[in-house]
């Protein structure tokens, strides 16, 4: 096929899964709410999605290289489950423990799927074809600002109960294209001896420290993104309001992720790191502090310092900061670091908002962030 074909439709693959994302993490508490859960339920429904990807996703990848399973084929079963389960709960949304149970099987199919849409860009570049995975993921970000803004609009005016039809709608589109990637195959590669974990945890003490003070501060950024609807009704929004917070958010990210791939190897990706996790806390202590929309919205526009460089930079830091033989297990645990911080956020934030208030929550959250900040920045120093 095309490499620009095979480009376009990659682009498609990524803008398409990031509209069901979009449902599921920026409204889900929303829906949920609608429904008629619990603020400290949602965050429960919410963090066991989390963990029931982190179980899934390294038995799916051990099942495709033992089997030599196509990547795309994967995604299309898994795309086509989503599509299944979102009808069921748009018909029985008026039982909400089920709703519960069903979209947290959603969301983790959602989550779950997005290291393998990765993968794909591994996969064709093994077969001398490269897709431009940066352009690709910014028009994810974008497809994420565009549905956060349009969502915002409509559920303003209609009922969010609707929302399981946007992803039904999404992964019949996504299915013919994913259709078009199922030649794919995946090679099976015999890795380099890793360190042992007990040898690989002793010897990389100051990369731990670092996922430490990366956990405390995306701890706050999850708990933002999750629950942001209470945030935005505390300083006087609605769920429009939280539609232009996240398209200012995710939009910004396509600029902020393409200038640092032009630009990475001019830069020393030490000090992105740090400066990127230094804007992280700002972000949320202005978030803090918001006496209205127009602040907040300042805040969401620090994504494309905070976010847009740091993820991206951590990706080439721990490719520099480690021998080959043990790149893979430090990606691993970071990945694994967002999901244990989305867990905490979840579950702690959801409890602490229904025990306390909004305010306290952010104010309990902002204070972990800066203490994450301060344990990132020296420990990078330090590693380099």
């Amino acid at each position: 096929m095309n490499q620009k074909i095979l480009n376009t439709k990659y682009a498609f693959i990524q803008g398409i899964y990031y509209v069901i994302l979009c449902v599921l993490m920026s409204y889900g508490a929303l829906y949920l709410g609608q429904v008629g859960l619990r603020t400290g339920l949602i965050g429960i429904v919410i963090a066991s999605a989390n963990i029931l990807a982190t179980l899934a996703q390294p038995v799916i990848a051990r099942y495709i290289d033992a089997h030599h399973t196509s990547v795309a084929s994967i995604l299309m079963m898994m795309t086509l489950l989503s599509g299944l389960l979102s009808i069921v709960m748009l018909v029985i949304g008026q039982l909400p423990y089920l709703v519960a149970i069903i979209f947290a099987l959603l969301s983790a199919i959602a989550i779950t799927m997005m290291p393998f849409i990765n993968a794909l860009t591994f996969v064709f570049e093994e077969k001398g074809v490269v897709l431009n995975f940066g352009l690709s993921r910014g028009i994810g970000s974008v497809s994420y600002a565009l549905m956060s803004l349009v969502l915002g609009y409509v559920i303003s005016r209609i009922s969010p109960l609707y929302l399981p039809l946007v992803i039904t709608v999404s992964a019949l589109g996504l299915l013919p294209i994913l259709r078009g990637f199922s030649n794919d195959h995946v090679v099976s590669h015999k890795e380099g001896e890793k360190s042992r974990f007990i040898d690989f945890l002793k010897y990389y003490k100051l990369f731990l420290l670092m996922l430490v003070g990366y956990i405390l501060i995306y701890i706050d950024h999850q708990l933002i993104n999750t629950y942001m609807i209470y945030i935005v009704r505390n300083i006087g929004g609605n769920s429009l309001s939280m539609g232009i917070a996240t398209f200012i958010a995710a939009f910004l990210e396509l600029p902020g992720m393409v200038l640092f791939q032009k630009y990475k190897d001019k830069l020393n990706i030490s000090y992105v790191m740090i400066f990127a996790g230094i804007m992280y806390s700002i972000k949320h202590l202005l978030t803090l502090f918001a006496p209205n929309m127009t602040i907040f919205f300042i805040a969401q526009m620090l994504q494309i310092f905070a976010f847009a460089l740091f993820i991206p930079s951590s990706v080439f830091y721990i490719d520099s900061y480690f021998d080959k033989r043990d790149a893979t297990t430090g990606q691993a645990l970071f990945t694994m670091s967002g999901t244990i911080a989305g867990v905490i956020a979840s579950v702690a934030g959801g409890l602490l908002i229904e025990v306390t208030s909004v305010h306290i929550t952010l104010l309990i959250f902002a204070v972990l962030s800066v203490v994450g900040s301060a344990i990132l920045v020296s420990s990078i120093k330090c590693m380099k």
